[in-house]
């Protein structure tokens, strides 16, 4: 026979009471409230105790424990009636299983005596209770305790419990609003928009304290707002966190789950989430630890800021609370771990000074960030992050100093416990994380930063955009390690400031009283890399990039790699760090420090490994694209060093304005009053690096770097690092004389000895020095040539220019016959043992002639550019065809050095020997076997509505000021104006997909030519997905995040591999990729075609324009997309043999041709008529076509999209989205909009 206690018995015969009181509806409150208190004066003192300190006397109790639950549980649905109370009085101290109406109560619950907050305090001791109360009512000192397990309910609740800032303070009086008391499952589930809580100073508004903890849950409209600290007072301290610890207590486990919207804030040095402040040199006092677990999930939306004045130490946003003094071994204090997962979104700003937004504040020890899964995360260090208010600076602004903690991380002040091999910040899978502002983006001390997905944008001011921060307190033989990786990370860092009147006009600080509106600031931290500027022997740091495509622009630091200013007092010329680039997409760039490398002024050396097909830009002003920032001498020699360098398999393009490409920096020399003399003395041979190139990899380097000294000039070769045997052994090298000013760009193009192009690059304008790898090299004669824009040819070693009169060959370093090279395999000046890469070569006239051709009247294509010219007198000139002129019903009769061919005639691949300036004229001959075309007598234009007039209002412009000017803006300010744009034709095709809210597909084509992707734009409309564009052999950052962003699966590539080539498609090797591309833009039409049928019909209706231009396949964009017809290509005089089998195989019944005659000849026509009926809609112009066409589709529209008609991008990726929102689409010029157009435009309002 089972035997109970007699107080387990009782406890059952009053829960039984309880079942029948409410049963029969209890007559009064006070009945309910003496039956209460009944069960707790017979259960007793001990029974009252936690969970944890109950001691049963045998098994049996525990068995009816169990059952005494399952009776409570079977009790509280019949308890569920509410019970409202009019005075604190008849408010019991513990309350039992209900809901609880409080809306009648008065203002004040408990008092202040003494200066001392005594609150009326309430418990709810395993039992689930809702708490209502009125939005107009804030109660004064009350604090309702939670323990084993108990589950609160609030809706409608205020509660403040702060004193006033005019009364003294008692640090030991900690009062909270709601106050945890155990480590059991306690939950507060908020409903509701007006709930208001608030500690006194001292208390936690929430106080979670440590080995306590407490989930906070919430549905889609609940919202909670919490504060801590001094509200009125900013100058004190000692205060508790928002939701957390109390003033010297740390946080216990926090959770956050649902949908509840948090609104935190700290006033004090306690954090707005996280632990209070923590005084370790308060006698008889110490702080109890440890900090538990905050974690964000689900859908959780939390604001959490702190707010103190900027001059003070605050708490984080997220994280811990201010620690002071000093403490034993042992005693050490650890910021909380940080969870922010699913779809949560964190917004943590803080206004403090040496402290984080999200992780630990001054004095405390590391802890760990844990960010993934689709969570978004804003972190603004004394800044505000509002990309629609501030243009500049990301997005950043009302930016205040006095600040040394960064956005996300842990900022290091007397800490001296560290582990090397620890992960303190973990991101992971794919969130948004935007963090930065006065300083430092995501930071930590020694240990690992592992970034394995996600996007990321960071702005800072005065600190490292990723970094490792290790101050010279700590000691040697340190370590850092950041790992970054994956094809779904995508990275943007802004390590420099542009000086905003806000800014100026904000500057409490006086800081910005030397700098104008538009100037910029730079700081010595790195983009990505060693954060201290400091001494640093000991320190050791790897840095790897992995698949992940990163953007870096900073001041003084590297790009990727140190900070400025860092120098080592033992063997300096040791490599201590690493730099690892495996298959990513990098574009790094510095102002004095090295693209990749050191900083400025460092001789802190490191190695950089770029290797399996990483595509790499790294740019510097006065530092190397790619090894040591800025050296200078005053008064005694400040070095930078770089380190080795190996490039594998990969595409490198370095760059410098003073400083090498590849190599060492600029090198400032300063007289004893600190003016820089602008000379250039010689460098140590060891400051400049070593450079293996390997496995075909593509380099590719230049310099714009002279100096014009006392008396002679001062160059900087585009590569002075040390080139080691077993690299390549042939490269291409070149210094022009400072005296040959080159105004334009250079296409340089190398030539194997049988004429085949192996290679190119771009030489940009003012660059002074190149030089470059050739691949596949075997030892043979290489010629080199190169155009600038305006159709110059500048040869290794030679330039004309005949507009400017200039024809000279360069003498002394090349030969003066042919442009001709066999290999640069190292660099040696004067000495062995450093480097004079001074090189002066002089300038002699030669006698060249040059070869043009004349089109000769040709109504359609462009005369042929002879690559080879100019020549060298008697030189063999190799005529050439015509390419693509065209005369409409004339054939090609050769060329003739006079217009009306009364000269000397040649055919194409004839030659002669050149003795003077010679212009080949195109011959015509009129095609008697043509018949004339035989257009309609009345012409078969398509009936047009009537004008629709009063109903555009608003205008969409694809493309950025430098296709659409400001005038268009101007021409159109009665229209309601939007603009698509990037920062150049592919941030534009990304600006507009962002217009897709999600899409499984993303179809991508070359944004360098338009001959693939013409037809495409039905495609994509019928697939709901947008068009991007790609460079031939990477993909631009902001497109790889927008294809991210979308969320697709699939890639479709519109084009051959000469317009996208394998390169791409193994950058999509996470993605199911298609390719679309025939051998020509022909076929590709029709294979594009092919699948357009195939998702709406078999339709009998086509679409024909011109294959060689684009204009007109946009403007039948908005009548092929309306009439599901696909778009075939033509040539304007020549109907391809594939195009003409295509109609016939397709039995289309009728083919619109789009554009006049000079587009689509009536020759085209009348072979196209041999398998359909022909119309044709067709303007005087481009302009008018596409006006004709939105016409013919669109009735009475209420928005247009405009494009240029000049360039094809941005009309490509403007056409579907054009199309997906039925809207027309109409052509303009760039600088203003055609009257055809503005009338169509005008005419519909």
């Amino acid at each position: 026979m089972k035997t109970f206690s007699r107080k387990k018995y009782l406890s059952l015969i009053l829960a039984i009471i309880i079942i029948f009181s409410n049963t029969i509806t209890l007559a009064s409150n006070e009945v309910k409230q003496e039956v209460n208190e009944e069960i707790m004066d017979t259960i007793g003192e001990d029974e009252k105790t936690a969970p944890t300190e109950k001691k049963l006397s045998n098994g049996n109790e525990d068995e009816l424990e169990n059952s005494f639950k399952e009776l409570k549980e079977e009790v509280q649905p019949l308890a569920s009636e509410t019970i409202q109370y009019n005075s604190w009085e008849e408010v019991p101290e513990t309350l039992a299983v209900g809901t609880y109406d409080f809306s009648n109560l008065p203002e004040e619950a408990g008092i202040v005596d003494n200066y001392l907050v005594k609150p009326k305090e309430i418990t709810i001791d395993d039992a689930e209770v809702t708490i209502i109360a009125s939005s107009e009512i804030t109660f004064k000192y009350l604090q309702i305790n939670l323990k084993n397990g108990a589950k609160l309910t609030i809706k409608d609740l205020k509660i403040d419990n702060y004193r006033g800032s005019a009364q003294r303070y008692n640090s030991s009086n900690r009062v909270s609003a709601i106050k945890v008391l155990d480590n059991t499952d306690n939950k507060l589930i908020v409903k509701g928009e007006n709930n208001y809580l608030t500690g006194n100073e001292h208390g936690a508004a929430i106080g979670v304290n440590a080995g306590t903890s407490l989930t906070i849950t919430g549905g889609e409209n609940s919202k909670l707002e919490v504060v801590a600290g001094y509200i009125t007072n900013t100058n004190n301290s000692d205060s508790g966190a928002g939701i957390g610890g109390d003033y010297q207590n740390c946080c216990g486990d926090i959770n956050f789950t649902g949908k509840i919207k948090m609104d935190a804030k700290t006033l004090g040095n306690g954090a707005a989430i996280g632990s209070g402040y923590l005084n370790f040199g308060l006698p008889g006092s110490k702080p109890k630890g440890p900090n538990g677990a905050i974690t964000i999930k689900d859908d959780v939306i939390i604001d959490a800021h702190s707010i103190k004045n900027v001059s003070f130490i605050n708490g984080a946003g997220i994280g811990s609370g201010q620690s002071y003094g000093h403490y034993d071994k042992g005693e050490e204090i650890y910021s909380p771990i940080i969870n922010i997962e699913g779809n949560a979104t964190v917004n943590a700003s803080t206004r403090g000074s040496n402290v984080a937004a999200i992780g630990n504040a001054y004095g405390t020890n590391l802890g760990q960030i844990n960010i993934k899964d689709n969570a978004t995360v804003i972190a603004v260090n004394n800044a505000v992050y509002n990309p629609e208010k501030y243009k500049e600076n990301f997005g950043f602004g009302d930016i205040t100093g006095g600040s040394s903690g960064p956005g996300i991380g842990f900022q290091l002040q007397n800490t001296i416990q560290h582990d090397n091999k620890f992960s303190y910040i973990n991101i992971s899978e794919n969130p948004t994380i935007i963090t930065g502002g006065n300083e430092g983006g995501i930071i930590s001390p020694n240990g690992k930063i592992n970034i394995s997905g996600g996007t990321i944008k960071i702005f800072t001011r005065n600190g490292g955009g990723i970094g490792i921060d290790i101050p010279p307190k700590f000691g040697n033989d340190l370590s850092g390690k950041i790992n970054i990786s994956g094809k779904r990370t995508s990275i943007d860092i802004l390590g420099r400031e542009t000086v905003t009147q806000e800014r100026k006009d904000n500057d409490i600080f006086n800081y910005l009283d030397d700098y104008e509106v538009g100037d910029f600031i730079d700081n010595f931290h790195p983009g990505i890399g060693l954060e201290v500027a400091n001494e640093i022997d000991g320190v050791r740091m790897n840095i790897t990039i992995k698949d992940a495509s990163v953007n870096v622009l900073v001041g003084d630091g590297a790009a990727i790699g140190g900070a400025g200013t860092n120098k080592r007092k033992i063997e300096p010329n040791q490599s201590y760090s690493n730099i690892l680039i495996d298959g990513a997409t990098i574009n790094a760039e510095s102002i004095r420090g090295t693209g990749i490398g050191s900083g400025i002024i460092s001789n802190d050396k490191w190695d950089v490994d770029i290797k399996n097909n990483s595509q790499v830009i790294a740019k510097s002003t006065d530092g190397a694209g790619i090894g040591a920032g800025v050296s200078q001498f005053y008064k005694s020699d400040s070095p930078s060093y770089a380190g080795n360098i190996e490039i594998d398999n990969s595409t490198v393009t370095a760059s410098s304005n003073y400083g090498a490409g590849i190599g060492g920096g600029r090198r400032k020399h300063y007289d004893d009053s600190g003016k820089d003399t602008g000379m250039q003395t010689p460098r140590n041979i060891d400051t400049e690096g070593t450079l293996k190139i390997l496995n075909n990899a593509i380099v590719k380097a230049y310099s714009g770097a002279y100096f014009a000294g006392s008396s002679k000039f001062f160059y900087r070769d585009a590569i002075t690092a040390k080139l080691l045997s077993g690299s390549m052994q042939t490269m291409a090298s070149h210094t022009f004389n400072p005296l040959l000013e080159i105004k334009e760009d250079l296409t340089i193009k190398t030539y194997d000895e049988f004429g085949k192009k192996v290679t190119e690059m771009t030489l940009p304008k003012g660059a002074k020095s190149y030089a470059y790898s050739i691949p596949n090299s075997s030892g043979v004669t290489y010629s080199e040539k190169a155009v600038d824009s305006s159709g110059n040819i500048c040869r290794i070693g030679q330039y004309e220019n005949t507009d400017l009169n200039i024809n000279y060959r360069e003498k002394g370093r090349h030969p003066e016959d042919k442009s001709l090279f066999t290999a640069v395999t190292e660099y040696k000046g004067v000495a062995d043992d450093h480097l004079d890469d001074n090189t002066v070569v002089d300038l002699i006239p030669i006698e060249t002639y040059i070869v043009k051709y004349n089109s000769n009247g040709a109504d359609s294509g462009t005369a042929p550019i002879d690559e080879n010219s100019p020549y060298g007198k008697d030189e063999e000139v190799t005529v050439l065809d015509k390419g693509n002129l065209a005369k409409e019903d004339y054939t090609f009769d050769g060329w003739n050095t006079k217009a009306d061919g009364s000269g000397i005639g040649y055919n194409p691949e004839d030659k002669f020997n050149i003795t003077e300036n010679t212009v080949l004229y195109a011959q015509w001959v009129l095609d008697t076997s043509v018949i004339d075309p035989e257009e309609p007598t009345n012409p078969t234009e398509p009936s047009k509505p009537e004008r629709p007039t009063g109903t555009i209002k608003e205008i969409t412009l694809i493309g950025g000021r430098s296709t659409l000017t400001e005038n268009i803006e101007n021409q159109l300010m009665d229209f309601v104006q939007y603009r698509l744009a990037g920062k150049d034709r592919y941030g534009t095709s990304a600006a507009v997909a962002k217009e897709y809210n999600k899409s499984n597909i993303v179809l991508l084509a070359s944004g360098e030519k338009y001959t693939d992707e013409l037809t495409a734009t039905v495609l994509a409309n019928k697939l709901d997905a947008p068009i991007m564009l790609t460079r031939k052999n990477a993909i631009p950052a902001e497109v790889k995040a927008e294809i991210n962003r979308l969320g697709a699966t699939k890639v479709i590539l519109v084009g051959g591999n000469n317009s996208i080539s394998e390169k791409v498609e193994k950058e999509l090797s996470a993605y199911t990729v298609e390719r679309i591309g025939g051998p020509d833009r022909y076929d590709t039409a029709i294979l594009v075609g092919n699948q357009v049928r195939s998702l709406t019909g078999s339709k009998t209706d086509g679409v024909l324009v011109d294959g060689t231009n684009f204009p007109d396949a946009i403007a039948m964009t908005s009548m092929a997309v309306e009439q599901n017809m696909p778009i075939l290509l033509t040539k304007p005089r020549e109907l391809p043999a594939s195009t003409a089998k295509t109609i016939k195989d397709w039995s289309l019944s009728k083919v619109t041709i789009g554009g006049g005659v000079n587009s689509v000849s009536g020759a085209v026509a009348n072979e196209v008529k041999k398998f359909a009926t022909v119309d044709r809609i067709a303007g005087a112009d481009r302009y008018e076509t596409s006006v004709l066409v939105a016409e013919q589709v669109y009735v009475k529209p209420k928005h247009a999209v405009i494009a240029s008609g000049e360039v094809f991008p941005d009309a490509i990726v403007g056409a579907p989205y054009a199309a997906k929102n039925s809207y027309p689409i109409v052509l303009s010029r760039g600088n203003y909009v055609p009257e055809v157009v503005m009338d169509y435009i005008l005419g519909s309002r």
